[in-house]
């Protein structure tokens, strides 16, 4: 019995002493919280204090805390510039939400408007379906008109030279010769069938554009010839190159073209052969397949795009680029070979006219009379570039 009591009084002693901690624990949480609820109270009133103190001094020079006034009202200053930009923004803000209103408006009223369109648009479908297959005529009539045969709507009379007329006229030899001093221009226009009459004045098609004004660039862009002399083997990479352009009736900047190419490109080499009277006369170029390169360039170009037709002269070579290349429907290698058979003229008027003064036979012959040049010079066969999609044409001779 004595060790149960023992026992007991053990328990009684060890839960007392719990107990106790348990309430000093207690105790030690509600003090420090008192602690802590009067140190929040001492910062309020120390900012309170040093609020107050701040602004009865903080201007004052030579205090103790100088230092810290100048940080704050640093600080200060920063934060009312911060709020004037904020200020600022929120000013821009409401100008844009403002605007964004006003142009809401205007959208709603343009739906409004574009609504009615439509409405108008379905009224007229139905005129426009009992039309539709005369405009396609039309369509189909106008396409199949070469670019060169149009009326050029920009065009007037007074772009017209009659001096280039006049010139081409006796250059064809034509009959016309006799009767130039007895015909308006008018009258020569029609009778080369370059113009069309009309009530109230002339219209000129595109290829009297370009065989008889000063400037056919100005009315169809890209109707010059751009050439560009490369005195060394760097080319492109090297500043020293002469560039040239020429303008004028399209057959005259073809002839003077070449008159420079021939008086200053074009050089004749002389070897005497042994056993044989007459020395043999060679070129580095000869001028018969250069002649016919770039009258093809000229001729085959498509005038309704404004890259101009190139002749790039390098050291070793003359090049001659159109565009775009040849139609899809000849064959590239048969070209090379001077094997075309199909005949269909990008330009028809224009081998007509370059006809009559003798600049193209329009026959398909031009690829076989540079191969026949430059075999007959002893050069080499000519080479042609052309990308897959067939936008240009570059004509290579060495």
């Amino acid at each position: 019995m004595a060790f149960f009591d023992r026992m007991k009084d053990s328990l009684t002693t060890a839960g007392q002493e719990v107990s106790q901690k348990a309430k000093n624990a207690t105790e030690n949480v509600r003090l420090g919280n008192l602690i802590k609820n009067n140190d929040k109270m001492v910062d309020k009133l120390l900012y309170q204090v040093g609020l107050k103190y701040y602004e009865a001094h903080g201007q004052e020079e030579g205090t103790e805390y100088q230092e810290l006034f100048a940080e704050i009202n640093r600080l200060k200053s920063e934060n009312a510039a911060y709020q004037q930009e904020l200020d600022n923004l929120n000013s821009q803000i409401d100008e844009i939400q403002a605007a964004q209103s006003d142009l809401q408006e205007e959208m709603d009223a343009y739906d409004d408007q574009l609504m009615a369109l439509l409405t108008d648009m379905d009224l007229l479908e139905n005129d426009m379906d009992a039309k539709q297959d005369e405009i396609s005529e039309l369509y189909d009539k106008f396409n199949s008109v070469p670019f060169d045969d149009r009326i050029n709507r920009k065009a007037r009379i007074d772009d017209i030279r009659r001096g280039y007329i006049e010139d081409f006229i006796r250059k064809s030899n034509s009959s016309l010769i006799n009767e130039l001093n007895n015909c308006t221009l008018e009258d020569l226009l029609i009778a080369q069938e370059v113009a069309d009459e009309t009530d109230t004045e002339l219209d000129i098609r595109n290829i009297g554009v370009l065989m008889f004004t000063e400037h056919p660039e100005k009315l169809i862009p890209g109707a010059y010839i751009e050439l560009i002399r490369f005195n060394t083997k760097d080319a492109e990479a090297s500043d020293d190159f002469i560039e040239k352009t020429f303008t004028g009736p399209i057959w005259k900047q073809v002839m003077d073209a070449l008159d420079y190419i021939k008086n200053t490109v074009i050089e004749q080499k002389v070897e005497k052969i042994q056993g044989q009277a007459e020395a043999v006369r060679f070129y580095n170029y000869p001028y018969n397949a250069l002649e016919e390169a770039l009258v093809n360039a000229v001729f085959h170009k498509s005038y309704r795009e404004a890259e101009p037709v190139e002749i790039r002269i390098y050291v070793d070579s003359i090049q001659i680029l159109n565009y775009p290349g040849l139609a899809k429907w000849i064959n590239f290698d048969y070209f090379k070979e001077g094997k075309i058979r199909g005949r269909k003229y990008r330009n028809r008027r224009i081998g007509e006219l370059f006809k009559e003064i003798d600049l193209s036979e329009k026959k398909g012959t031009g690829i076989p009379k540079i191969l026949r040049e430059l075999k007959k010079n002893g050069s080499p066969v000519p080479e042609f570039d052309m990308d897959d999609d067939r936008t240009y044409l570059n004509t290579i001779i060495r």
